[in-house]
């Protein structure tokens, strides 16, 4: 394929910037209408399989072209490319986008397999264009809350995090729900421990797919980071109601963070320490602290739109991408191994900073 020359200008972008976006389901509905609010960017073509998907979106803005032929989005004079498509199709949709030198925001995961996500890495190192990866979390003023409390010492040493993240559905075929969703919980932890696990080990059962033993819709993950740090991620598609919920607990508070609720941050002053009176024993008395608790009022900004705003920024120059392909590529080799330990009864998977060999999901 030749690629086009068009990311090599050097010339300002002028406004406003043309975007197209490729899959209008559930979330692509969602950054259509939050790109349709920036004066700064027009919505020029969309691309979807699904007619009713495109039929709605038209009635809904009738001034955006619609098609379902991909090439015709790589043929155009958009500047940039957004995917939210399913995973299966990350690298593929990607990759073409790339080399016809657009810029490219993909949903996570960025690839279904370590190999595809390095091989689009070096394709963006090689013409220099911009490639942001959907987590969105990353972009949340409470998230980055939770990162900044821990960064000042206010929860003390971190012992233990625990995150639950489920919904009744959407059920997907192309990836499992350690796909899904725990890949929103391992970005987050990344983000505010700037810590990469040393291990981890999986467990899950496929409940409703039962004709597809990778198709699983209940997992729990626990994972092992330096520092001591314990990390347990439990997820599921097969839960009555919605629920999200960020516990981490240290040595001097304990932090919940819920978005479900109405209060999205809260501290509790409060701790259990053991005071050894015999080290050569296991004797030991507890104390038991009950202080204050603290409610933090969040920026009310909606991850999806600073993440849209920061890729903007990105194809003007203005800033680096916060969640690149690096990023994406980290998120994978640990749902890689997650996935390894979950075919195997539970294993325990050593992260390191060698390439894992590619296990992907490899859903037929």
């Amino acid at each position: 394929m030749t690629i086009n020359a068009k990311h090599n200008r050097h010339i300002p972008f002028s406004l406003p910037i043309k975007i197209g976006v490729v899959g209008c389901g559930y979330w692509g509905k969602k950054i259509i209408h939050n790109l349709r609010s920036f004066n700064t960017i027009c919505v020029e073509q969309i691309c979807d399989l699904n007619s009713f998907n495109i039929e709605e979106i038209c009635n809904t803005y009738p001034t955006i072209k619609a098609t379902t032929e991909f090439d015709e989005l790589l043929d155009s004079n958009l500047d940039a490319i957004i995917i939210a498509t399913p995973a299966i199709s990350h690298y593929e949709l990607a990759k073409s986008a790339l080399e016809s030198g657009k810029y490219v925001l993909v949903e996570k995961p960025l690839t279904v397999s370590s190999i595809q996500a390095q091989k689009l890495i070096e394709l963006v190192d090689e013409l220099k264009l911009t490639l942001l990866v959907g987590h969105t979390f990353e972009y949340s003023p409470a998230i980055q809350k939770v990162a900044e409390l821990i960064s000042s010492n206010e929860l003390g040493k971190i012992h233990y995090i625990n995150s639950v993240r489920g919904n009744l559905g959407l059920f997907r075929s192309d990836i499992n729900v350690l796909w899904d969703l725990a890949i929103h919980d391992l970005s987050i932890l990344r983000y505010i421990l700037s810590l990469h696990p040393l291990s981890v080990t999986a467990s899950g059962k496929a409940c409703i797919n039962i004709n597809n033993a990778k198709n699983h819709d209940v997992a729990t993950l626990s994972l092992e980071y330096p520092q001591e740090i314990l990390a347990t991620i439990r997820v599921s598609w097969l839960e009555p109601e919605k629920i999200q919920k960020l516990t981490i607990v240290g040595d001097r508070k304990i932090l919940v963070y819920d978005p479900v609720d109405a209060e999205a941050i809260i501290i509790y002053d409060r701790r259990v320490k053991a005071d050894i009176l015999n080290h050569t024993s296991i004797n030991s008395q507890l104390s038991y602290h009950y202080g204050n608790t603290e409610y933090y009022s969040i920026d009310s900004n909606k991850p999806l739109r600073l993440e849209l705003e920061h890729f903007v920024k990105c194809i003007q120059g203005i800033e680096k991408p916060k969640t690149d392909g690096l990023i994406g590529l980290q998120m994978i080799e640990i749902l890689e191994a997650a996935q390894q330990s979950l075919m195997n009864y539970g294993s325990r998977q050593f992260l390191n900073s060698q390439p894992l060999k590619s296990v992907g999901m490899n859903i037929q």
